[in-house]
């Protein structure tokens, strides 16, 4: 069993410690190896003589033709590529495991290689002190056993994407979309559950179209929410949406629904 990647980047975090975890419980041995070729936001994962491949990109477009793969799975896929080996690559759950042990498993000249040092400096992070999002502090064994539905409530950040930023057209009417579906949806869980927490990310776009639900940036902070998150572990559904930009180069955060037998009308 093999992980490669180009470096190590937030958008492996889930794949790798999902991957340490795996290895030591099926007492397997761990091998993660850089490999230039592949994408940024690419992986390949060998197993039982079959290939893998994990496309992270957020365009539609492929990082890598599927049919060099066994396995294909992909991050904004539309549905009209749905087919043969290709599948939908679920976002993220950005929890670690043994952060400190894992750096211990990579070979000393990757230890040391300049691009993994965000992802490296936040393993050591141990007190989460010195980084905006310490690897140990989401780490999935502190997380509460006990089941606790908090009264249903409901945690949905997120932000806008400016469709003018972007020169391609149908990308354009790609965020219009996702930003009325993001909108509509903090609108539709704040009117439905009462103590729900929602809102976007307070710059231009989002105080055009919806100044209703601008988010404090002060006081929603990644380890106060965090902290609010870590005891809840719901019998009804659980989501994990995604991580963006929360600040100019400080990817901090999550787009979290947490939801407990309950509907929306």
């Amino acid at each position: 069993m093999r992980l490669e990647i180009h470096h190590w980047t937030p958008h492996h975090n889930m794949i790798v410690f999902s991957y340490l975890f795996f290895c030591e419980e099926n007492n397997i041995e761990f091998d993660i190896r850089m490999n230039s070729k592949i994408s940024w936001t690419g992986a390949i994962l060998y197993f039982n003589n079959e290939t893998y491949y994990l496309d992270y990109s957020d365009d539609t477009k492929f990082l890598d033709n599927p049919e060099n793969y066994n396995y294909y799975f992909k991050r904004s896929l539309r549905i009209s590529d749905v087919k043969g080996n290709v599948y939908l690559l679920n976002l993220q759950v950005n929890y670690s495991y043994k952060s400190l042990h894992l750096l211990t498993k990579f070979k000393f000249k990757d230890l040391i290689n300049k691009a993994n040092r965000i992802e490296m400096i936040r393993s050591l992070d141990y007190f989460n002190t010195f980084t905006n999002s310490s690897h140990n502090a989401m780490d999935v064994r502190k997380l509460s056993k006990e089941v606790n539905d908090n009264n249903g409530k409901v945690i949905f950040y997120t932000r806008l994407w400016n469709p003018e930023n972007h020169i391609d057209t149908d990308e354009k009417e790609r965020r219009k979309m996702q930003n009325e579906f993001r909108i509509e949806g903090c609108r539709i869980l704040k009117k439905n559950f009462k103590n729900a927490s929602v809102g976007l990310f307070p710059d231009g776009l989002s105080s055009t179209l919806a100044p209703d639900l601008l988010l404090d940036v002060k006081k929603n902070i990644i380890k106060k929410i965090f902290w609010n998150l870590k005891t809840i572990r719901h019998r009804g559904c659980r989501r994990w949406f995604k991580r963006h930009s929360w600040m100019e180069n400080w990817r901090i955060f999550i787009i979290w629904q947490s939801c407990y037998n309950n509907s929306i009308k």
